[in-house]
């Protein structure tokens, strides 16, 4: 079996705010609206995750863990306050790559070296108790 990801992949859940914004002529983003999410895996290169159907491939959205949302808009929301997640993230930027239903795979933009270590850090360690528990249920 041949593996076709630059980057090692776990399955990790974690509650993101996203956000569309419209891109002026001038490169300056205007905030368009928002979704809920929920990751189902990621890796440093990307995530895939679960959203209420409103993505389609080629768009750049902006994922936020709860620590990161800083609009009052979004604090007043009460999908808000049903985030949990004991991953704490800078703003992520990433472009939608492919949809099925209300699941997509989104790929980073420039990444930031804290989030990439962060993220790192999160699926090694998610992947080593995978490897852990598939040979403990082999013997």
């Amino acid at each position: 079996m041949t593996n076709r990801r630059n980057f090692i992949r776990a399955k990790i859940a974690v509650k993101m705010c996203g956000f569309f914004f419209e891109e002026g002529d001038a490169g300056e983003r205007a905030y368009n609206g928002c979704f809920m999410s929920k990751t189902i895996d990621m890796s440093e290169g990307g995530m895939q995750i679960i959203h209420n159907g409103s993505l389609k491939p080629g768009m750049v959205v902006e994922l936020r863990t709860k620590n990161a949302i800083g609009f009052p808009k979004c604090l007043k929301c009460d999908q808000y306050y049903n985030m949990r997640s004991k991953i704490e993230l800078a703003p992520l930027t990433a472009r939608v790559v492919w949809t099925q239903g209300s699941r997509c795979g989104l790929e980073f933009v420039k990444l930031s070296n804290l989030n990439r270590n962060v993220i790192a850090k999160i699926v090694w360690k998610k992947h080593i108790e995978e490897i852990k528990s598939s040979k403990e249920t082999k013997q």
